[in-house]
């Protein structure tokens, strides 16, 4: 793969926060989304941690990825991590946000809804202003795929940014489902923003007893039963 430059970086105009509770942990957390310099990247800083900001900061990298299960988990080599970024850092991308400094007062990113929309919202109420640096591209040149199980993933090479995404559960309610879209303009915020996480009823107990969900609740996931 080879690197495009084109565009501008992005940042916030403002600063901006909100408060929730996070869906595994249950604890209440503040998050706090501040503007940062081109390059920086996407960083989360652990407000709740005593020591200087660089044992604190989280750089949202696949590399610091330590766990998926039910959620994505990344950390630092300090042993520190955050967990549940998956709809933050959607919603700063589908909103062309480049660089951000997250901070938490907690272990955990607020699960809010259960989606991406009322981040989108405070990105929205925050402002993006461009930053005087291109913005960089990772071009995919050739197939790739990876497969687990029943499960896989791959990138093929194409002219705009196309998603095309498939689950299928043993449940009538959900079964098998499909949708594509190409990401441009507004268009996570306006059709994948506000998809929301769901959990089955049958599985509650078992997640609980081991540390998980703590904080779900009917006010930010959908429960079928």
């Amino acid at each position: 793969m080879s690197a495009m430059i084109e565009d501008k970086q992005q940042t916030l105009r403002h600063t901006v926060q909100c408060a929730g509770v996070g869906l595994h942990t249950g604890q209440r957390v503040v998050l706090r989304l501040r503007p940062a310099p081109a390059n920086t990247g996407i960083t989360f800083l652990r407000t709740d941690v005593p020591g200087p900001n660089a044992t604190c900061l989280i750089r949202a990298n696949w590399r610091q990825i330590n766990a998926t299960p039910l959620a994505t988990v990344i950390g630092n080599s300090y042993g520190l991590s955050v967990t549940t970024v998956e709809h933050l850092l959607a919603a700063l991308s589908g909103c062309g946000v480049d660089n951000v400094r997250i901070e938490l007062d907690g272990p955990e990113v607020p699960i809010l809804d259960g989606s991406s929309a009322p981040l989108v919202a405070l990105v929205q109420q925050a402002g993006i202003t461009s930053l005087p640096a291109p913005r960089r591209y990772i071009q995919v040149l050739k197939t790739v795929e990876v497969q687990d199980g029943d499960k896989w993933a791959s990138y093929a090479p194409d002219q705009v940014r196309r998603f095309s995404v498939g689950i299928d559960f043993a449940s009538r309610v959900i079964g098998q489902q499909h949708y594509s879209m190409v990401l441009q303009g507004d268009a996570f915020s306006r059709e994948i923003a506000s998809a929301r996480t769901f959990g089955f009823r049958e599985q509650i107990d078992a997640l609980r007893e081991q540390g998980l969900t703590l904080g779900g609740s009917l006010d930010n996931a959908i429960l079928i039963d």
